[in-house]
């Protein structure tokens, strides 16, 4: 059964007559989609008044990473100061909780830290070098033989000159987690690694920009959206992005959002998807609705076949460099995948369909406009929340 209504919305002088649709399906506990989220840092300690990795560090970095878990996503570390704290194992077990960096563990963690099969050592960023490269082998063989079976990740957005590094790393790094450039780059050595046993996600920084999806406020809705889509096009399991709180160059991170102007001044909101409050960006809640909708492509998948959601998708998107920014279609797009997804399902209490051979290409689904408009519904949650925000801070 599908349930439709309509509401009327004031703010101040203004209505605003919204039609919406619930589809009959819940979203799973357990994220369908990995993420390694950065949190906290020197700016964050300074804007809130006190000191790295101090008592009253940690209980503030516990009240943002409890907002990012509301938002389907794990930051990279559990909000203790030690790994091997037991009150940090009601965490490791928190369905809710994708991933966490376990650096500094010892054989005791390691035995409640390995059948959650969510701890990862990421002790290396972007190497360049050989020298490097080597430095990583001889680090991460020690990692395998102390802790068997210990996931080892390395993001990196290019190679050391003359050196393959899936080839030199093979054997010692089993989480391969290149930049969506570099990854179309590589993308058939990442595909072998992957395919021989390894685990492969995706990342993305201050780069790429123009012409990629991404999360700075620089680019539209759509790119912030449509890179969850990209990403399960990809076939990859996780999405790593390297801060959601880097203010250590902004005095007051609601005036000011050039958060790395030391590399590039023209770059808003790059590492920064939480206000201090804690208080969310517009741009975190369509990270959210993101991963939704990669609930919505599994979904799907599961009901109708991969070659009939791939028609889907790739009305939005071929490539990580090729994609359509048009709001419109976008919807348009994702409503009718999910009205096809309610019809398979059918009534509520049936069981769900098996899935079905996959069918051959269908024609070019026609394009037709609906009055779902879901943006509303995001923009009025982080409204909610920079309101309680602000009075917070008052």
């Amino acid at each position: 059964m599908r349930l439709t209504g309509d509401l009327t919305l004031k703010i101040g002088d203004q209505e605003i007559a919204v039609t919406v649709k619930h589809w009959p399906w819940e979203l799973p506990v357990i994220p369908s989609l990995k993420t390694s989220i950065g949190l906290g840092g020197a700016g964050f300690a300074r804007y809130h008044g006190t000191t790295l990795f101090s008592t009253a560090y940690w209980q503030h970095y516990k009240r943002y990473y409890d907002v990012l878990l509301d938002y389907r996503l794990s930051a990279y570390h559990l909000p203790f100061a030690n790994i091997n704290d037991p009150a940090a194992r009601s965490y490791m077990i928190d369905p809710r909780v994708t991933t966490f960096r376990c650096e500094g563990l010892n054989a005791e963690s390691w035995g409640h830290i390995r059948p959650t099969g969510k701890g990862w050592i990421y002790n290396f960023d972007e190497p360049t070098t050989l020298e490097q490269y080597r430095e990583i082998r001889e680090n991460a063989a020690g990692y395998h033989a102390a802790y068997p079976g210990i996931k080892y990740g390395i993001p990196f957005y290019t190679g050391a000159p003359g050196t393959d590094i899936y080839d030199y790393l093979s054997g010692a790094v089993n989480l391969w987690i290149p930049q969506t450039d570099y990854y179309s780059q590589t993308k058939n050595k990442a595909k072998a690694r992957q395919n021989a046993g390894d685990e492969l996600w995706l990342y993305t920084s201050w780069a790429p920009r123009q012409g990629w999806c991404n999360l700075m406020i620089n680019q539209s809705a759509v790119e912030h959206r449509l890179l969850f889509w990209q990403l399960y096009a990809e076939g990859v399991t996780g999405f790593l992005y390297w801060h959601s709180t880097y203010w250590d160059h902004v005095d007051d991170p609601w005036a000011n959002q050039a958060t790395v102007k030391q590399s590039d001044p023209g770059i808003y909101g790059d590492g920064s998807l939480v206000y201090p409050g804690p208080a969310p960006s517009l741009r975190l809640e369509l990270v959210r609705e993101g991963m939704q909708d990669y609930e919505l492509l599994r979904k799907a998948e599961a009901l109708l076949g991969r070659g009939k959601v791939d028609i889907f998708v790739k009305r939005l998107t071929t490539a990580l460099d090729t994609y359509r920014d048009d709001p419109e279609l976008f919807e348009r797009v994702r409503t009718e995948l999910g009205e096809k997804v309610a019809g398979a399902i059918g009534e509520i209490g049936k069981p769900e369909l098996p899935v079905e051979p996959e069918p051959p290409p269908e024609e070019p689904i026609e394009e037709k406009p609906v009055i779902v408009e879901l943006p509303i519904m995001a923009f009025l949650r982080w409204l909610i929340r920079v309101i309680k925000a602000l009075f917070r801070r008052s």
